[in-house]
């Protein structure tokens, strides 16, 4: 985050949390590089014979 303060510019050192939980939708993220990525998974499903 920048700040003007009497024409000059200060920047703000921050740390984004490696891991975050938003109550809104009850997801878990994860951060990956400058994104947080939803933690999901993919259920199972059974395999299946394609052909004739």
């Amino acid at each position: 985050m920048c700040a003007y303060i009497n024409g000059a510019i200060i920047q703000e050192d921050f740390t984004m949390e490696k891991i975050i939980y938003d109550e809104n939708n009850g997801l878990w993220y994860e951060l990956r590089g400058d994104y947080h990525i939803p933690c999901l998974t993919v259920p199972a499903q059974e395999e299946r014979a394609i052909g004739i």
